[in-house]
């Protein structure tokens, strides 16, 4: 899904870094979604199917991907999957 959504191309224009990225999510899938469902329950009562943008930068800034002071970039993460997809 995500090789095809154009996401990954809008933020990481070198096409060899997206390949990196892309065997990292197929090597790691279910640790990653384990996570998914752990940080998508932290701010909504325990639902599992839906992660909002204070679960994503909880997640992002708690894993050390990204820090704090990467909160612009956060947000173009979390509204550009968004606009993406289709939802509001």
């Amino acid at each position: 899904l995500i090789k095809n959504s154009g996401i990954l191309d809008n933020i990481v224009p070198d096409e060899n870094q997206r390949e990196e990225i892309r065997n990292f999510y197929i090597k790691y899938f279910v640790e990653l979604n384990d996570m998914y469902k752990f940080y998508s329950a932290v701010n909504s009562g325990g639902g599992t199917h839906t992660l909002e943008y204070i679960e994503l930068s909880k997640f992002l800034t708690e894993t050390g991907i990204l820090g704090e002071e990467d909160s612009n970039t956060i947000l173009r993460i979390f509204v550009d999957s968004h606009i993406r997809s289709g939802k509001s």
